[in-house]
């Protein structure tokens, strides 16, 4: 069924990946992902709360891993953004180590933890080799707002983004960095937009997935379907090796 509204959400790739990579594992998901297909506003009110839905469930999910953590354990978040997920993680009385490569954002991630106990923040992208590099925002992003913000990328070009807003950013060799901190990684969430087909081989060739026990990624072959073939190979990869814990449904 093809849907012509350009506000509904059935049209975004975002939206249509999640349906495609998520299950429903509950009576109301089961209800909604029957009821989204239905044409008109019935089905668009149901496409966006069986989208919240999924992301309400995946959230859970995450933090009952960060809660049977003993206090104190590292956790490094990998687009950290503005800090929901790393704060969620300090209050739960982990330790933090949050990168943000954007500039604009990492001042406000900055305002939001800097003073905490317990975290560690660094301005720039994790990547496979030290250097700099040019991220790019969506269309419609500002400064004031950092509207679309978490959807800056340093991979993703072309439609949907704003070449005009670039700017230079600085990219640590991220598997250098793990071997330099001389102890396990409790918990590593991966959401940099494109930048994780790099850094996930670059971890394993590396043999730095060894120092992690549990592992959340978010893959973006809604943005590239040429990687959907290496998405699906990230995904039996995490059937296959007993360790670290590894979930590629990040949302």
């Amino acid at each position: 069924m093809r849907y012509r509204n350009p506000r509904d959400v059935r049209n975004r790739p975002h939206y249509q990946h999640m349906f495609l990579i998520q299950r429903p594992a509950t009576v109301l998901e089961r209800l909604l992902d029957v009821i989204r297909v239905v044409p008109g506003s019935i089905g668009r009110k149901a496409a966006r709360k069986l989208y919240r839905a999924y992301v309400a469930r995946r959230l859970a999910e995450f933090f009952a891993v960060i809660e049977g953590l003993p206090k104190g354990s590292l956790c490094i978040d990998l687009g950290a953004n503005v800090g929901e997920i790393s704060e969620g993680m300090l209050d739960r009385g982990m330790r933090v180590i949050a990168f943000e490569p954007d500039p604009a954002t990492f001042a406000k991630l900055s305002q939001r933890l800097e003073g905490r106990d317990g975290v560690k923040l660094l301005c720039a992208a994790a990547g496979v080799s030290d250097g700099l590099a040019e991220i790019q925002r969506p269309e419609g992003w500002s400064e004031a707002t950092l509207k679309g913000s978490p959807g800056s990328s340093l991979v993703h070009r072309g439609k949907g983004m704003d070449a005009g807003t670039a700017t230079g950013v600085r990219v640590l060799d991220f598997a250098s960095f793990v071997r330099g901190l001389g102890e396990r990684i409790a918990v590593l969430k991966v959401d940099i937009e494109g930048g994780e087909w790099e850094l996930i081989p670059h971890l394993v060739q590396s043999g730095c997935l060894e120092l992690i026990d549990h592992l959340f990624v978010e893959t973006h072959e809604w943005m590239d379907p040429s990687r959907c073939a290496q998405a699906a190979e990230f995904r039996q990869m995490a059937k296959q090796r007993p360790s670290p814990n590894m979930t590629f449904d990040w949302v």
